[in-house]
């Protein structure tokens, strides 16, 4: 049977070489009880070597495939249970109805669209308390923002978010050959570790932390004290800014760059304090 061919409005790069697969599956580290998710299985390179090494059912896999030329392939590769094929757009898919049992946790694994990248990150951080952990298959670029500590030039939102959330390791990186078509770019694997706890002393000021950070990096050449006052037009934000700047041995003058997790987190404690909201 011929295999549908790759859509570039949908950003397809299909996986091709099982060495590579292998190791990505590997990353995940499945285990007998596991659920396992996998976003946008193509032709199924993973899919073929999660079901070979769970087919006696020991784990739930599902696979959420957006083109629907592709669902009917994905489904002939076995009739159990425990595996089922779910035609949906990951960004709009719901999570709740996994119907994930109380204190158990999903595993994550995909081959991810260079043009959604982001917005599969950032959907993975608002699903968290469902996700134990996440392996990734990205443009190398976007690993490297990832893991970036502050002060380098790939520091971003995207480094601050995900280091802030998840326990970041990358993996390997993978040359265009390994795809169909061939990517411009090379590719990168990464895990991502969710955490259990996150570190804020005040209840319910994720939204804040998230606001702060989005808008510290809103316009990088500026003065953090500026990006942020500009946003949060309350009484002393600006000495709650410089005494947290000062506290930390940063310039009043400092950029969003140079402001690590730890920094961003007690800024959003401190601007709590003062009634500052999302």
């Amino acid at each position: 049977m011929v295999k549908p061919r790759p859509k570039k409005f949908l950003g397809q790069n299909f996986l091709t070489s099982k060495t590579t697969a292998v190791k990505i599956v590997d990353a995940l580290d499945i285990q007998a009880g596991d659920i396992v998710l996998e976003i946008g299985p193509g032709h199924g390179v993973l899919t073929d070597i999660i079901l070979e090494r769970c087919a006696d059912g020991e784990i739930n896999y599902i696979v959420i495939e957006k083109d629907r030329t592709l669902i009917n392939a994905l489904e002939g590769k076995n009739d159990a249970p425990w595996f089922n094929v779910i035609c949906s757009d990951i960004m709009r898919f719901d999570f709740a109805s996994l119907n994930v049992p109380e204190k158990k946790k999903i595993k994550v694994i995909g081959n991810i669209p260079y043009n959604i990248t982001s917005d599969i990150l950032f959907l993975l951080v608002r699903e968290r308390a469902l996700i134990d952990t996440a392996v990734l298959t990205v443009q190398r670029e976007v690993v490297d923002r990832i893991i970036a500590p502050p002060g380098s030039r790939t520091y971003g939102r995207l480094s601050v978010m995900m280091q802030f959330y998840a326990m970041t390791q990358p993996v390997l990186t993978i040359k265009p050959g390994a795809f169909y078509p061939r990517p411009k770019v090379n590719s990168k694997v990464v895990r991502l570790v969710f955490k259990d706890k996150i570190c804020f002393t005040l209840e319910n000021k994720e939204r804040l932390f998230e606001a702060i950070v989005r808008h510290a990096f809103s316009s990088r050449r500026k003065k953090v004290i500026n990006n942020l006052k500009e946003r949060f037009d309350y009484i002393n934000v600006v000495n709650v800014i410089e005494d947290v700047l000062h506290k930390n041995g940063l310039s009043l003058s400092a950029r969003a760059e140079e402001l690590s997790v730890p920094v961003f987190v007690e800024l959003t404690e401190r601007c709590g304090e003062i009634g500052c909201t999302a």
